[in-house]
This record gives structure tokens, C-alpha cells and sequence, in this order.
């Protein structure tokens, strides 16, 4: 397994991540680091560290994309019912298949949700005093003194 950083190599990682695909999977590629190699590049290198971080949040639209694909295939969803002799009868929904799509579907949500949660996170919606709403989009890697800070100006309307 290579160990030593090459442009190649660091492209090649950032073209994955970007495309979603996890560490672990990236390392048991062949010719690539291996995920502790791959960890140590982006704890040294700022540089790496900032880039794998902008391909990780682009990894949201693959996501969200796979959203798509997913509630689109029923392929699996109906199984062809039949009686006590084998004949079909009808048909009858598969909730195993159905089940797993939704299961594939939430988990893409949230991952895309906290990858990219300015885009495709959930906004916080707030009626003040009865009189207006206000929605904010307050990021999940806030602190919660920084997003009092956030409600506070938007409250003041600064």
C-alpha cells in the first residue's frame, strides 16, 4: 500500500470521497493508502484536511441524487401472490423491499443533512410572540452560544 503522499494518490482520494464513497471503502481499493494512512494525511496536512472536507460536503449531492433513485425504483416492491397449487392469484406488497428503501432513503437524508447542513439540513421555524415567523437556518456544528447569537440578531433583524 502506498504510504507516501502523491498528487495522485490525494486526488484520487478527494475524486472519491466527492463521488460519496466512504474511507474504508476508498482503502480496500487496490493501489490505495490504507484508512489509518489516509487519517494521518489529514491530521498533518491542513491543506488535505481542508479539501477532503469540501469533497465530503459535495458528497451530499451524490446523496441527495441516490434520494431520488431510491423512491423511484419500486423494482422488488410487489411479489406475485399465489394459492395453496401455485397458481398467481395477485399480487402483494414486499414490506421487506419497501422497508430498505425507506431504511436507504433516511440514511441518505441525514447524511446529506449534516454534510452539507446549510443546503439540505433542516430549518428551525419559530413563531415569536404570535405575531411573524422567523426561519433560521442554523447549522448543526454550532454552539449553542453561537446560535443564540444567530436567533438574537435575527430577532433584532440585524
Amino acid at each position: 500500500r502506498p504510504t507516501i503522499r502523491t498528487e495522485k494518490n490525494r486526488v484520487a482520494i478527494l475524486t472519491l470521497v466527492s463521488q460519496a464513497k466512504s474511507l474504508r471503502e476508498i482503502a480496500g481499493m487496490d493501489g490505495m493508502p490504507s484508512r489509518d494512512s489516509i487519517a494521518l494525511w489529514l491530521a498533518e496536512d491542513a491543506k488535505f484536511s481542508d479539501q477532503y472536507r469540501r469533497a465530503w460536503e459535495a458528497s451530499a449531492d451524490v446523496d441527495f441524487e441516490e434520494m431520488y433513485e431510491i423512491v423511484d425504483n419500486g423494482t422488488n416492491d410487489w411479489m406475485e401472490k399465489q394459492d395453496r397449487h401455485g397458481n398467481f392469484v395477485g399480487w402483494r406488497i414486499n414490506g421487506e423491499s419497501v422497508a430498505r428503501s425507506a431504511l436507504r432513503f433516511k440514511q441518505r437524508q441525514w447524511a446529506a443533512a449534516r454534510k452539507a447542513p446549510k443546503k439540505y439540513g433542516q430549518a428551525v421555524d419559530l413563531t415569536v410572540g404570535g405575531i411573524h415567523t422567523v426561519i433560521l437556518d442554523i447549522p448543526s456544528d454550532v454552539t449553542a452560544q453561537e446560535a443564540a447569537a444567530i436567533y438574537a440578531k435575527a430577532i433584532r433583524g440585524t
